[in-house]
């Protein structure tokens, strides 16, 4: 008898409905109880639903970017795939919220005349200077939610898009950790390391433009990038954090926090480009274009130090997100705009000179793709972190230890 996959009523008495955001498993995949199977947004934060035994996710009832009740069922964990029976009085089917709009009188205002808005709408609404009334509630019970801002909220210089895909996890209280991966990856990447984290720690992964399911538009320098990062912090209503950026990312992340466009409490760079030469530019080019298991396993050593040490099924799980034709393009094309002759067309040592908060380097020893001695070329005041055995990845390879430096640099598990 399969086993129901269901939303609980954890966001808050405000919480009617949660949208889908992304499934961590695909249908017919093996399942543990308590492993992560789909993530959900709630007016709040991100919630990660887990298996409620082992199994086999045998039935997807609700897709990435629908709108479903609270007590709804998700999906189903069987036996086998083909395991799709439920106990007497299971939904067969998920109870998705209802759509339209409520009238005015209720989509406005509370009883006591004060507009009715998540907790989420209303810090963005105040960050960015957006007046509730001129909002229009999606909800049926006429509650304002975050994506009911998209219709009034300034649209930035064209080439600039404001929102890009972010993932959260953790508390919605204190100063999150916000992470921008490197080339080629996406939020995904985090995962090992979220895992070491904690759940009480808060933090909030970026998919990079051209990355991820962020839009595939490039962007000509890092500073654009830079721009991009804080003008989707400023959209979520995300104040004060955390930073760390690994390789391309962590040029971004140098960016953002030198021309503060965004408070940055802390920074910690993963093998960041930009301090030298890009040593394995060919080998970025292969990785924008592969698409297949095997592919992704040549470039491996190339990436990490040791990888029989990898998870098993990384190369496989690396390859589904990168099945897209138009995200390889994308990504291809990045890489011309960004970098002439092998060397990277931005300084990121300038942009640590400009940096005023704590600052943190960690680097393998073994990296293939940035050599660890282009760390020398940050500023006397950075800390560094040289770690032997280790690859390009050092957030994959060795997410424990990563999880203990960045602790060190943001002064405590829960980042304040």
């Amino acid at each position: 008898m399969a086993q129901p996959i269901i939303i609980t009523g954890a966001g808050g008495e405000y919480m009617e409905s949660v949208t889908v955001v992304a499934w961590r498993k695909s249908t017919g995949e093996r399942v543990k109880a308590g492993e992560v199977l789909v993530v959900v947004e709630t007016a709040k934060a991100a919630t990660e639903i887990a298996a409620p035994c082992d199994g086999v996710l045998s039935k997807v009832l609700a897709s990435a970017g629908e709108e479903i009740k609270v007590g709804a069922v998700l999906g189903l964990v069987g036996t086998t795939a083909d395991d799709t029976g439920t106990e007497a009085g299971a939904s067969a089917g998920p109870a998705r919220a209802a759509s339209g709009v409520a009238s005015p009188t209720i989509a406005r205002k509370a009883i006591d005349g004060r507009i009715l808005a998540s907790p989420a709408a209303r810090k963005t609404a105040s960050a960015l200077g957006l007046d509730l009334a001129r909002v229009t509630a999606s909800s049926i019970h006429g509650r304002i939610k975050l994506r009911d801002l998209v219709a009034v909220t300034p649209r930035p210089a064209i080439g600039h898009p404001s929102h890009l895909h972010l993932e959260r996890a953790g508390p919605a209280d204190g100063t999150p950790l916000v992470l921008l991966h490197g080339f080629g990856a996406d939020t995904n990447t985090w995962r090992l390391l979220g895992q070491q984290l904690g759940a009480s720690s808060p933090r909030i992964a970026i998919d990079l433009p051209c990355h991820g399911c962020s839009p595939l538009a490039g962007f000509d320098s890092i500073e654009a990038a830079a721009e991009q990062v804080a003008a989707t912090l400023a959209a979520h209503g995300i104040g004060p954090c955390d930073l760390a950026g690994h390789s391309l990312g962590g040029a971004v992340a140098s960016a953002l926090a030198a021309g503060q466009r965004a408070c940055v409490r802390s920074l910690t760079l993963i093998a960041p480009v930009g301090l030298g030469p890009a040593t394995g530019l060919t080998m970025l080019h292969e990785l924008a274009a592969a698409a297949t298991r095997e592919e992704i396993e040549r470039l491996l050593p190339h990436l990490v130090a040791e990888p029989a040490l990898l998870p098993r099924g990384f190369a496989e799980a690396a390859a589904k997100l990168r099945s897209g034709t138009g995200l390889r393009q994308a990504q291809a094309a990045l890489l011309e705009r960004l970098f002439a002759g092998g060397a990277p067309r931005f300084d990121t040592a300038a942009s640590l000179g400009r940096v005023g908060c704590p600052v943190s380097i960690v680097w393998g020893r073994q990296d293939r793709v940035l050599a660890a001695s282009q760390a020398l070329a940050a500023p006397a005041t950075a800390s560094l972190h040289l770690l032997p055995g280790i690859g390009h990845m050092p957030h994959v390879e060795c997410p424990a230890l990563l999880a203990r430096l960045l602790m060190l640099t943001t002064g405590s598990p829960a980042h304040r």
